[in-house]
């Protein structure tokens, strides 16, 4: 009995902690092969957030213009590649600054010699369960998902 009522008061406890639930999904698109990864439903419930978060979607783009000779056989094919990714930010976070700016020169270092021509944009939601799905919509309505 004292653990049933030592589980319903931390639930009671942790529920306002958690307002919110965003997607939280990876989608990978090359222009030759359209859709080569997504979440496949991992997180079919979306993710909780903390308070003070927002949820996001970003969308970053770039060219693969060369092979990596490290990576061999790993190597992805060149072309140009579409990102999507969702998530929850802080809400007192630039989520250009924080997101995209990170995520460019995450990719530009890793990737110095092998790409080229990035665009990242974000946008973020807040004031409903997994509002980030809609942004989602309009950034995968721009892409070729079928090839």
């Amino acid at each position: 009995m004292k653990k049933v009522l030592g589980l319903v008061i931390l639930l009671g406890l942790l529920a306002p902690v958690i307002l919110l639930r965003c997607e939280s999904c990876v989608y990978i698109f090359l222009e030759e092969y359209g859709r080569v990864y997504n979440c496949n439903n991992e997180a079919v419930n979306g993710r909780p957030c903390p308070r003070n978060n927002n949820c996001y979607s970003m969308k970053m783009t770039y060219n693969k213009h060369a092979a990596d000779e490290k990576l061999a056989w790993q190597d992805p094919p060149l072309g140009r590649y579409t990102w999507i990714m969702q998530g929850c930010i802080y809400t007192k976070r630039n989520a250009t600054e924080y997101i995209c700016n990170k995520k460019v020169a995450q990719y530009q270092n890793s990737f110095r010699d092998t790409t080229q021509d990035y665009h990242c944009e974000v946008e973020t939601c807040s004031g409903s369960d997994r509002c980030n799905r809609d942004i989602t919509e309009n950034f995968l309505s721009g892409v070729d998902t079928e090839n």
